[in-house]
Order: structure tokens, then sequence, then C-alpha cells
């Protein structure tokens, strides 16, 4: 979706929206997507999807995991505009729920799923190597945020080879 979609989808939301709470919700998501656009208007390698996919399969994320549209979507994001992992809740969850026409807290339950089943399945090794030692002996998993930033970070990496 190209950001004057995403900036159309948050102004219609801001305006149809009746509840309070979802208005603002809306608003910090339009704010989010003009921010992200101002900083960075370059446009992501026809490959970053390729590259997100890979890096997933690499870790060994499950493609069938019902938040994985949602990963994918949140480390394109966050490669694209850094900044936007500064704003999760209010801007990032909020503009991919938009996306993909569900709610925010769908899009950051299903992100936090598929990280609590990737932390129980997968290579203790594979993910020393990739997320570091400290997070998994702090809490055992890394939260949303964290998994998201480390992750398009090795994503940008992988893109500049």
């Amino acid at each position: 979706m190209s950001t004057l979609e995403q900036k159309t989808n948050a102004l219609a939301a801001f305006v149809l929206a009746e509840d309070p709470e979802e208005k603002e919700c809306a608003r910090k998501a339009l704010v989010s997507i003009m921010k992200a656009s101002k900083a960075s208007e370059t446009e992501l390698p026809d490959s970053t999807e390729d590259v997100v996919h890979q890096f997933l399969f690499d870790i060994g994320v499950d493609p069938s995991l019902c938040g994985y549209k949602y990963v994918v979507r949140a480390i394109k994001q966050v490669v694209l505009h850094p900044e936007s992992i500064d704003s999760i809740t209010h801007g990032l969850y909020p503009m991919i729920a938009m996306e993909l026409n569900t709610s925010a807290s769908a899009v950051e339950r299903g992100i936090r799923h598929v990280v609590e089943v990737l932390w129980q399945n997968a290579d203790i090794d594979v993910l020393i190597q990739n997320f570091g030692v400290s997070l998994i002996k702090d809490s055992g998993k890394p939260a949303n945020g964290k998994f998201l930033a480390r992750s398009a970070l090795i994503v940008r990496q992988r893109l500049k080879k």
C-alpha cells in the first residue's frame, strides 16, 4: 500500500470514528504516517519483502502462524522508517491494522503470538546468534518492540550486502 493510500485510510478512519478512543488512535496513526513519510521519502528495494521472509524462515518462524503477515508488515515498516519503532502502540499497530482491516490489538497479539511460538520452538543457538544472549537470559523472550527492532536491523544489514 502506498503512503498516499495509508494517509487516506488513516484520515478516513479519523473522520469516521465515532468512539473518542478510536478517534484518538486513528489520529495518532495519521500523525505517525505523516512523520514517517516526511522523514524518509526513499522506497524499499523490491527485494525487501523477500529478505524479510528469508530472515523469518532462517530463524524458524512458521508462515502459517496467524501473526506472520503482521510481523512481515511491521519489519518492513521499521526498515523503511526506523523511528516508527518509537511509537508501536499508537502508530505502528494502528497503521498495520488499517492496512489489513483489523484492530490494533489484533496486530499486537498476533506479533506477540509469533514471538512466543518462535521462542518455544526455535533452535536456541539460532536465537542467540540473531538476538543475543541478553535477550535469551533476561526474560526468556523479547517484547514485540525489541523483536521488531532487532529483526529490522538484521534485514537492513542483509539489504546492504
